[in-house]
């Protein structure tokens, strides 16, 4: 088209841009006005995002109440499933000095330069004995949460 563009006349040539022009700025009729509609739909969008902050920050606060109760509820009557939708479960956490535990484990391979804390963290839960003297295996309660609680709201408004 370009070298066919080159051979016409000049009004030739004026009209296909002419055509050209035509079509961009249809185009940009096209852009202005999407653009428009989502301009108006800018104030809704901010105040969706306000409500899903709000939400959300309701949603964690909550979950933290419940997670206190519940081990509240556990050190109280040690009831492990107070609902079905709230457990207590026991997790093991390794309390440990950092310095001590890479000392330890530089005595025991030769190339170590930084403490592997994963893997330290799983020899030492494995094999308690071998780091005895420097860290120790808590069992500590932990309160988990159902994800799906919408069979709930029907039972509150009953």
């Amino acid at each position: 088209m370009e070298g066919a563009l080159k051979e016409a006349s000049v009004s030739e040539q004026l009209e296909y841009r002419v055509m050209d022009l035509a079509e961009a700025r249809i185009e940009l009729d096209q852009a202005k006005a999407a653009v428009k509609m989502e301009l108006e739909l800018l104030p809704e969008l901010v105040t969706l995002q306000e409500n899903e902050r709000r939400a959300r920050a309701r949603a964690k606060d909550l979950e933290e109440q419940v997670r206190d109760l519940a081990l509240a509820n556990f050190e109280e009557c040690e009831d492990r499933k107070p609902m079905k939708e709230v457990e207590i479960k026991t997790v093991k956490r390794l309390e440990y000095d950092a310095e001590r535990a890479l000392q330890w484990a530089l005595t025991r391979a030769q190339f170590v330069c930084k403490l592997d804390v994963k893997a330290f963290e799983r020899v030492a839960k494995a094999f308690p004995y071998e780091v005895r003297f420097f860290a120790e295996l808590i069992e500590e309660p932990k309160a988990y949460i159902a994800s799906k609680l919408d069979h709930l709201v029907d039972k509150k408004s009953e």
